[in-house]
């Protein structure tokens, strides 16, 4: 079905995540990498898996009342 969609298959090393709404707290793994690069490669997998990514930053401050 991957290739039927033009999905292109995940970075090395990467496993495609499934979401399951009973189980959503996602488990950690022992791992010798740094987190730098795993979010690199998390980036990277985003950027080819999808054509278009679009990335958004907000500058409000949060306020709380008590």
């Amino acid at each position: 079905m991957r290739e039927a969609l033009g999905i292109a298959a995940p970075a090395e090393g990467l496993k495609p995540f499934r979401y399951n709404p009973a189980n959503s707290r996602l488990k950690s793994a022992e791992t010798d990498e740094d987190v730098l690069t795993l979010a690199r490669a998390r980036i990277r997998h985003i950027f080819e898996l999808f054509d278009h990514v679009s990335v958004s930053f907000s500058g409000a401050r949060i306020r709380r009342s008590c």
